[in-house]
């Protein structure tokens, strides 16, 4: 831990204090301290299910090492499925070439590394194998949803869950200014929802707070989307005409690339919706982010992992 503090200083900047080491300390004793029970309890799932795949949500987290490690160990392929954004920003998918390179770390992460596409897939540095699927639920969902022009009269803010009042704050600021041609909504991330509900209900002054229908329901009323940390970001490409990513500093570092235009301020973000051409994004780097055929790839990924 003095090696990690120390390292801490040096590259960042950061100072670890006492309390926080010592509560780091005795959380990994007690992670640590599981491992035992945890292989006999794992390897007595994978003997009893007889299963050959491990396809888990979040594999490549830390937490996930264990199991990754016992399922090799009972012979079993590992795999995790993207289930969000991610990119270079993102820690638990970008790892030096010293962990890459190590025998003992790669066998705590993933085997393959299944992706909605290239776009995501190239900006990660993982020993994982990097396989391009596509995204079951947006292809399902885009056969289903109607997408009407004559309906698309919301600005839809997409919430982060930590910042509620902050992304409010925005809320009212368009709806002052733009509620004669548009209707403002805020749809909360699911973990701040219920305070959302709890607080204010289903309205907050102009602001329309929803959250029940399917986003992509959502897009198909949406003339404009805004959000600062959200996969709807990219899967309103097409769909939605406008769409702005909040410039901070956050933002910055989960997505250092990225194809969308941005805005600084409350001023800067009317300025640009009034102008009327910002925020489009050119529907060519669809194929790249929601790679097609998603049942054939899974498919054929199945067939050669598994033979």
């Amino acid at each position: 831990m003095d090696f990690v503090a120390n390292r801490a200083i040096t590259l960042i900047g950061w100072s670890l204090s006492q309390k926080r080491k010592r509560f780091l300390i005795e959380g990994l004793s007690r992670r640590a301290a599981s491992i035992p029970g945890a292989r006999l309890l794992y390897s007595r799932l994978f003997r009893r299910t007889r299963a050959r795949m491990l396809l888990r949500e979040e594999a490549s987290y830390g937490g996930s090492s264990i199991i990754n490690m016992i399922a090799r160990e009972n012979g079993l392929v590992t795999a995790e499925y993207q289930h969000g954004s991610i990119s270079s920003g993102h820690d638990a998918y970008n790892f030096s070439k010293t962990l890459c390179d190590s025998p003992d770390y790669r066998r705590t992460l993933p085997q393959f590394l299944l992706g909605y596409g290239t776009w995501w897939l190239d900006q990660l540095q993982t020993p994982s194998e990097k396989i391009p699927i596509g995204n079951p639920f947006r292809t399902d969902a885009l056969k289903r949803v109607r997408m009407d022009g004559d309906r698309k009269k919301d600005i839809l803010v997409l919430g982060d869950g930590t910042e509620t009042e902050k992304y409010l704050s925005l809320c009212s600021f368009l709806a002052d200014a733009l509620s004669e041609k548009y209707r403002v909504v805020f749809r909360p991330h699911p973990i701040e929802r219920e305070q959302v509900a709890r607080k204010y209900g289903k309205r907050k002054g102009k602001i329309a707070l929803e959250w029940e229908k399917d986003i992509y329901d959502a897009f198909a009323s949406a003339d404009i989307l805004i959000s600062e940390l959200s996969t709807g970001l990219f899967e309103a490409i097409g769909l939605v005409r406008s769409v702005f990513l909040w410039d901070t500093e956050k933002a910055r570092f989960c997505y250092p690339s990225h194809p969308f235009s941005t805005f600084s301020s409350s001023d800067d973000l009317v300025e640009k919706i009034a102008f009327g051409k910002e925020g489009e994004v050119s529907a060519s780097i669809i194929e790249s982010m929601w790679a097609s055929g998603w049942e054939s790839n899974y498919r054929d990924f199945l067939k050669n992992a598994l033979s």
